[in-house]
């Protein structure tokens, strides 16, 4: 798979498109963003995102009559994982030890939460 980290506005539309229930059209997305994020992008713009997000492996689309359809290729959960395994190889060397360690310390986690985390992996 390419790089596919995202831009602050490529979630944004993601985002979009994982919520949906089906694929959508450049207009559908467009007036979600408006709702959401109150932007006024015009057409062109969203498409040139939209060619970056199926370059990216992260989108798909199929073109019937004169609309385009965009549709998620992996789940906001896989491309959580993706980016997590990323994280972890480019910042942490490969070890969970060390990126563990970090984050728990970093993020201020409770004996309690590693408590419960360890009983669910178990």
């Amino acid at each position: 798979m390419a790089n596919c980290e995202l831009t602050k506005s490529e979630k944004e539309i993601m985002d979009i498109i994982w919520d949906a229930q089906s694929p959508l059209m450049i207009q559908e997305i467009l007036d979600e963003v408006k709702k959401r994020h109150d932007k006024e992008w015009r057409p062109q713009t969203l498409s040139s995102f939209l060619r970056s997000l199926v370059g990216k492996g992260l989108l798909d689309y199929h073109r019937k009559n004169m609309f385009s359809f965009y549709w998620s290729c992996m789940s906001r959960k896989e491309y959580a994982s993706y980016m997590q395994k990323q994280l972890l190889e480019e910042w942490f060397g490969g070890s969970c030890k060390e990126f563990l360690s970090t984050f728990i310390k970093e993020c201020k986690v409770s004996k309690e939460t590693i408590k419960e985390v360890m009983q669910e992996i178990e």
